[in-house]
C-alpha cells in the first residue's frame, strides 16, 4: 500500500503488481519461519492483534524500513487503528536492534 499509493488512484492493474519489489527470505531462513509461524497463528485467529502486528514489524524490517521512517510508513495508514499501529512500533522496537536475527 505504502508503496503503491502514490502511482494510483482507484485500479491496480497486474503491471504495476508485478514491478512491486517483495522481499523473499531463503526456505529455512529464521524470519521466514517465524513469519510463517505467525501467519498460521492469525489464519485460526484473525483477531490475534500480537500476531498481526509482529508480522507487519519484521516484514517492516524485511524492507528495510529504518526507525526514523516507521512513523511516516504508518502514517500513510489512515484506517490503521492506533492501537495497531503502537503495538506494530513496539515489535518493531524490539526487533530492530537484533536485526540480523529478525
Amino acid at each position: 500500500n505504502f508503496l503503491v499509493r502514490p502511482w494510483v488512484t482507484t485500479h491496480l492493474g497486474i503491471s504495476i503488481v508485478e514491478r512491486l519489489p517483495v522481499p523473499c527470505p531463503a526456505p529455512g531462513a529464521p524470519e521466514r519461519s517465524r513469519i510463517v509461524a505467525l501467519a498460521r497463528r492469525l489464519s485460526g485467529d484473525p483477531g490475534e492483534h500480537d500476531a498481526r502486528a509482529e508480522i507487519e514489524a519484521r516484514v517492516l524490517l524485511l524492507y528495510g524500513i529504518t526507525a526514523g521512517e516507521l512513523p511516516v510508513v504508518l502514517g500513510t495508514f489512515p484506517l490503521l487503528d492506533q492501537r495497531v499501529a503502537a503495538a506494530i512500533a513496539d515489535w518493531f522496537g524490539r526487533l530492530a536492534p537484533h536485526r540480523g536475527r529478525v
